[in-house]
């Protein structure tokens, strides 16, 4: 059997029992939050600094691999809640979509 949690610590001792092996994978620390959110943004146009990046490396202390997904994807979708009125997905081009900013 495998099983993964994010709680590990909540688990039930009669199922702990059952599991002979258990193996902790900890948070990302700041190179490996560094490298994920570089990997999950090179597809798309971003206008961010060294500075904010480093600034967005440190805000994400904590994060796990998961919830640094959902900021990115979060982030990508703001240029589209930014459209003009007339404007949808469907007719505006990429180019004038506004980058992606701290």
């Amino acid at each position: 059997m495998i099983g993964a949690t994010n709680r590990p610590f909540d688990l039930d001792e009669a199922a702990l029992r059952r599991m002979t092996k258990r193996i902790f994978i900890g948070l990302p620390d700041g190179e490996a939050r560094s490298g994920q959110i570089q990997k999950l943004l090179k597809s798309v146009a971003c206008n961010l600094s060294k500075q904010d990046f480093d600034r967005i490396v440190a805000l994400s202390n904590g994060y796990s691999s998961a919830d640094l997904a959902a900021v990115v994807k979060d982030a990508a979708m703001g240029p589209l809640r930014d459209l003009p009125p007339g404007k949808t997905v469907l007719t505006v081009k990429a180019e004038e979509l506004r980058s992606i900013r701290l």
